[in-house]
């Protein structure tokens, strides 16, 4: 069995390979609705990109009475584009008017500005930015030093920004945690055990991927890769770190999402949505 790659964009071909070759496969930040498709042995910790989007979307929409979106994101990479792009179909559906949709390549991003200025001049209520952290932090930034009063919303790969002064208020998703508790205890431990005080999700994602694949065998107890992908596919409730696991014949988990908002240094949940 394979964990990994982290990312929708180098777990797309790796999918495709474990797939052809019949080896079970568990990726973690990968959110992209493809990873899975039509796949037997592809499995991820994380929701879609059109489960999140769908859960965003309402959320601005009904909870933040939105009405007026403007959208910046990487086109150039799979998982900001297919984000970006599911949400602008969800607040479409919900009777939001999307007024300005602005992109940019992972190597052209000197034009973030220009982009940001011509998506104020529209009067929009509320961005999204669908974007990995590194270009996140940098866009949140300048559309704090642009004075552009606007609503900022990301997407899940924006849970672990480090805390900084220069951050506005924003909204994010993740999963349902399992406990801050829990968390919080295996922070202390990475730290100690590393010798380092750099710390985010990734690192207890790895962990949690890790140990599903051995669960799964232990629940079993056999190691070819069909056994395990059985295991999987019928993968009753197991508490990682980050969240509660289950699998029923899909490589998708059951899982629920929460809304958070950074705001003044702090992280607070504002709204659960629990999986159908």
């Amino acid at each position: 069995a394979i964990f990994g790659p982290l990312y929708s964009k180098q777990t797309l071909p790796a999918s495709k390979i474990a797939e052809k070759f019949n080896v079970p496969l568990m990726a973690s930040y990968s959110s992209h609705p493809e990873v899975t498709a039509n796949k037997k042995y592809v499995f991820r910790l994380s929701f879609t990109d059109t489960y999140q989007a769908k859960e965003v979307a309402k959320f601005a929409v009904n909870d933040l009475s939105l009405k007026r979106f403007g959208i910046l994101y990487e086109i150039s990479d799979d998982y900001s584009r297919n984000l970006g792009d599911s949400f602008k179909k969800e607040v479409e559906k919900l009777g939001g008017k999307v007024e300005g949709v602005e992109s940019y390549t992972f190597d052209k991003k000197t034009n973030i500005k220009e982009s940001l200025l011509r998506l104020k001049q529209k009067n929009i209520e509320v961005i999204f930015l669908p974007n990995y952290f590194d270009d996140f932090s940098v866009q949140i930034k300048l559309i704090k030093k642009l004075n552009f009063k606007v609503t900022i919303i990301g997407g899940d790969a924006n849970n672990f920004l480090r805390i900084h002064d220069e951050i506005p208020d924003y909204y994010f998703t993740d999963r349902i945690p399992t406990s801050f508790h829990s968390m919080d205890s295996f922070k202390k431990l990475y730290k100690a055990k590393m010798g380092q005080s750099d710390f985010d999700t990734t690192y207890a994602d790895s962990y949690d991927g890790l140990n599903l694949l051995i669960e799964a065998i232990r629940r079993v107890q056999k190691t070819d890769p069909y056994s395990i992908m059985k295991s999987l596919n019928n993968f009753s409730p197991y508490k990682g770190i980050t969240a509660v696991f289950e699998y029923h014949n899909s490589g998708d988990p059951l899982a629920g999402i929460v809304i958070s908002k950074y705001s003044n240094g702090k992280v607070k949940i504002v709204k659960t949505c629990l999986p159908n």
